[in-house]
């Protein structure tokens, strides 16, 4: 797990001012003191019962890590109703009499299920033998030529089953469509269950099966009437790199919202997420991030109606190819009572700062590995802007408003209607794709494009009122006044790096508290507090030294980690509470979701999305394998720092400690300087446990600071006192050895 806890080291240093008096002599009383073995800064943390329970980074990219593994762990016939990992489809309906209406299969049954949110009912009234298969494409007995898997390396299927009553027999198999031309390659012989009345699980042997074309992926039988249910049927084949996206929300009921955001990926979150994967840059983050660049990358080339290049808003999560066609999978929903698959237009239609967005975060991709590929893709999403959303109306009825980029489209597939709105969101975005362009060639095109953008953000900033207006109405020039963003005004900062006194607006007229939390609603009408844009103000609030705010906001977050309604413990919702709106036809609710945990990181490491800006050094910390120590126990990490940079910096070391009553305890080491380029190798960190530690205490060890307390790195190790101890943690100095060596 990994922490940082900037706020109450910056509530330490505030008790240091309230003793010095002036800035300049108490940090440089704080620096003489750190240098002295024992010296320990003491904070509570406001909330000291929810502390206990640390909000730390390293969940958040786990539940990224999760999210993005959630299909491909295995190869799944059924998890959950509409879920973007489902393959196949109860489609082969089978009666000895040909009277299909005695068979119902029910994908959307919500009552005590084995997990998830819905499983399957399948209730069959026929006398005769009867079953259904589940096959790809739907109806598939091997006449199609296109459809099915490659399953080779998968051994047993599994799947969870009940009867109704319990004693109902079941035949379950698998493959053994071979009547025509494009049959499966194998087949699993009806096995026969005797169901129970609770949940069971069951499996067919895949061994030595030629598993290269798959068709019949699933399938039961019986020989008088049954009801039963099945849940979670999936092969044991993991698909680690196979292409995908992340799903963005987690869905925790069947009916509305989470109908329509079940199997939903937005492209913006996951240019994110991409970004996310960046900024951390492990090993397996650094193979993440492939995965989505390259997934964006197919998308653009493989619409099922568009050739142009461009990006829907939103593609199916699981897998990003239709098996059948190749084109890309859209999200929906199956609607029961009128027997269609349904789309939503939004999801469908295509946002020019979405657009925008992934240029950003494949350019952030570019910058680190120097993909050419990559660099190219953006270009082309580049021109897709200027050539399809470029304001070019020459009525001058109003000065500077035909200027910058318009909406985008909206529409399913050719019954499209260009968005002839502009927004101060989108062409921000726009700014920063094609200045990061010009940056990159140095082609002209993508500065006066940049230009362009820049001039209809500057075109909506009112100094009468000291704040953005959220872009125009359709006829491009008049300013849309019914809703005022708080991003824009966060995103001008961190994107222009100007205007910040309209952070002052946002701070008077969007700070809420609500559900037990401080933070930012979307707009002016303070009814609920939205997560994303709190991140977004906690970055500008860095970016513009208002260290005040921006460590009351993180913490925040980091406390929503953990205690906000529906959390999971490591990603961020999206909103307080449900139906946060906007003040435009979406609103936000209380889920998990991709996109305000990505920010939520970002905040963590003071990352500028926009523009990839993070410290300049460079920080390893070696992982130890001792996980329970006992009081007096020397504790030592190996690590080694870099500072790329051009000028010279410094850092700190920190760790934490919690006890079991949930008092923290913080400790910081002395500041290490660094000249430009050079290199701290094989040095060792180290600290004793204090003799008073309370058995149960957990200790982590972790967090590089820079000389300005921002966070540039962070590798944690947890610990836990085992042992009997006399008395409970205190403050003596005595306790403690913490030097770097």
């Amino acid at each position: 797990m990994k922490t940082i806890h900037t706020l109450s080291m910056f509530m330490c240093l505030q008790r240091l001012l309230r003793c010095c008096g002036i800035y300049s002599l108490c940090f440089l009383l704080l620096a003489a003191a750190v240098f002295l073995p024992g010296n320990v800064c003491f904070a509570d943390t406001p909330n000291a019962s929810a502390s206990a329970s640390i909000p730390w980074l390293e969940p958040s990219f786990n539940y990224f890590y999760n999210v993005m593994d959630r299909f491909n762990n295995t190869f799944n016939v059924y998890t959950d109703n509409d879920e973007g990992g489902n393959h196949f489809y109860p489609s082969g309906y089978m009666e000895s009499n040909k009277n299909y209406g005695n068979i119902t299969v029910n994908s959307q049954w919500t009552t005590n299920c084995y997990s998830g949110i819905s499983c399957i009912q399948v209730t069959d009234k026929s006398n005769v033998w009867s079953g259904v298969y589940w096959q790809d494409p739907e109806n598939n007995w091997g006449s199609m030529t296109t459809g099915g898997y490659n399953l080779t390396g998968a051994t047993t299927i599994t799947f969870w089953a009940k009867g109704q009553n319990g004693g109902e027999v079941v035949y379950f198999f698998a493959g053994g469509i071979t009547d025509n031309a494009y049959p499966d390659t194998f087949t699993v012989t009806p096995v026969p269950y005797t169901l129970s009345n609770t949940w069971q699980q069951y499996s067919l042997d895949l061994s030595g099966k030629n598993l290269t074309h798959v068709i019949g992926g699933f399938g039961w039988s019986s020989n008088s009437p049954v009801v039963f249910y099945l849940d979670e049927i999936k092969y044991n084949l993991a698909r680690p790199d196979d292409l995908r996206l992340l799903l963005s929300y987690e869905a925790i009921q069947t009916g509305a919202p989470d109908k329509y955001l079940r199997n939903v990926s937005f492209t913006y979150d996951n240019a994110l997420a991409l970004i996310a994967f960046l900024a951390r840059g492990n090993t397996d983050d650094l193979r993440r991030a492939k995965i989505l660049k390259d997934t964006f990358l197919y998308a653009m080339s493989n619409d099922r109606t568009y050739k142009d290049g461009r990006l829907r808003n939103a593609y199916m999560s699981g897998d990003i190819k239709d098996s059948s066609t190749g084109y890309t999978r859209l999200p929906g929903w199956w609607d029961n009572t009128a027997g269609k698959w349904y789309e939503d237009v939004t999801n469908d239609s295509t946002s020019t700062g979405n657009i925008a967005w992934v240029m950003i975060a494949l350019l952030s991709y570019y910058d680190k590995t120097g993909d050419n590929q990559t660099l190219a893709a953006a270009a082309n999403l580049g021109d897709w802007i200027d050539n399809n959303t470029k304001d070019t109306r020459n009525d001058n009825k109003c000065s500077g408003g035909y200027v910058g980029y318009m909406g985008g489209y909206s529409g399913f597939d050719n019954a499209v209607t260009k968005l002839t709105w502009k927004s101060v969101e989108h062409n921000i975005d726009s700014y920063v794709a094609f200045t990061r362009l010009y940056n990159i060639t140095g082609v002209q095109k993508w500065k006066d494009r940049a230009a362009n953008a820049k001039a209809f953000v500057e075109s909506m900033w009112d100094t009468s009122v000291m704040h953005y207006w959220t872009g125009t109405n359709d006829d491009g020039c008049t300013p849309n006044k019914t809703s005022i963003p708080v991003d824009i005004h966060a995103w001008s900062v961190l994107g222009l790096n100007e205007h910040s006194e309209g952070l002052q607006w946002v701070q008077n007229n969007c700070d809420l508290q609500s559900d037990n939390f401080t933070g930012f609603d979307f707009n002016q009408d303070k009814d609920g507090i939205w997560w994303e844009g709190t991140a977004h103000m906690t970055l500008a609030y860095m970016k513009t030294g208002d260290t005040t705010h921006a460590q009351q906001y993180l913490n925040q977050l980091r406390l929503a980690q953990t205690t906000a309604k529906n959390n999971n413990g490591m990603g961020t919702v999206a909103a307080s509470h449900d139906n946060v709106t906007t003040g435009f036809d979406w609103t936000y609710y209380n889920r998990v979701h991709v996109g305000a945990t990505a920010w939520r990181i970002f905040a963590e490491l003071g990352y500028n999305p926009y523009w990839g800006q993070t410290s300049s050094l460079v920080h390893t910390l070696y992982p130890v394998t001792t996980t329970s120590v006992t009081p007096g126990q020397k504790l030592t990490f190996s690590f080694s720092i870099k500072n790329n940079g051009s000028t010279a910096n410094s850092f700190y070391f920190y760790a934490l400690i919690v006890s079991p009553s949930g008092k923290q305890t913080y400790l910081y080491a002395s500041p290490y300087t660094l000249g430009a380029g050079a290199t701290v190798g094989s040095n060792t960190a180290s600290f004793t446990v204090p003799s008073s530690a309370e058995t149960g205490t957990s200790y982590y060890m972790e967090t590089i600071f820079d000389s300005n307390y921002n966070v540039i790195s962070y590798k944690s190790f947890q610990f836990t006192v085992t042992g009997s101890t006399q008395r409970p943690i205190s403050t003596e100095q005595e306790d403690w050895n913490y030097s770097l060596k």
